[in-house]
């Protein structure tokens, strides 16, 4: 789950140091791992205490096949290594969306990556998808405090689950305290001049401010 990683990021200084990329190697109990996962951007010392408790061993380094079952893995002053395995998982994470014409400023205006580093905790919050990434965040500030409003042209949240249990989401996002607006789309984010606010412009006519 993000919430440990990234309310660990929000609320303490440590949550700005590096990340480094890393190779995750899932043992099968004996001989060669049944599944290698290999990933990046991971809080490594907040990560490392969970993979420690579930037994699984993380391999610092750059992995690259050499065959469909075999990594070759690198890394700076260390000797090369070669793991295999029936199946190997890609798990490279994935880069926010940044449309041009919003005026990202690590200010008032973040992508889900610089959101952890944010100065302070905002009262107030919109937050643009109601994909996993989306509600998970909602759900952080939302916990620590802040008004959040979710905005999502889709009509239901998280559509790859069973209706009931994204409908039971719904119903405990809105009974803690968070504003969703469902099929809704999004016209225009700006700053406005002398306020320090966020104005977020729906088609439908409505307006949503934030800090």
């Amino acid at each position: 789950s993000v919430w440990p990683v990234a309310v660990h990021r929000i609320l303490s200084p440590v949550g700005r140091r590096p990340v480094e990329p890393a190779l995750i190697d899932v043992p099968a109990g004996v001989g060669q791992p049944s599944s290698i996962a290999v990933g990046a951007g991971v809080d490594v010392e907040a990560e490392q205490t969970y993979l420690f408790k579930h037994a699984v061993t993380r391999i610092p380094g750059e992995g690259a096949f050499a065959d469909a079952h075999t990594l070759v893995v690198r890394h700076p002053g260390q000797p090369e290594r070669r793991l295999t395995a029936e199946k190997i998982l890609i798990a490279t994470g994935s880069s926010p969306v940044r449309p041009a014409t919003w005026p990202f400023d690590n200010k008032r205006v973040y992508d889900s990556d610089e959101i952890t580093h944010v100065d302070e905790i905002p009262r107030t919050l919109a937050v643009i998808g109601g994909g996993v990434i989306g509600c998970e965040y909602a759900c952080i500030f939302a916990s620590m405090g802040t008004k959040v409003t979710l905005i999502d042209r889709r009509t239901r949240l998280l559509r790859f689950l069973d209706g009931e249990i994204s409908d039971a989401l719904a119903y405990q996002m809105r009974a803690h305290d968070i504003t969703l607006r469902l099929g809704e789309e999004l016209e225009e984010i700006g700053l406005l001049n002398g306020t320090g606010r966020v104005e977020t412009k729906l088609k439908s006519g409505k307006v949503v401010l934030g800090e």
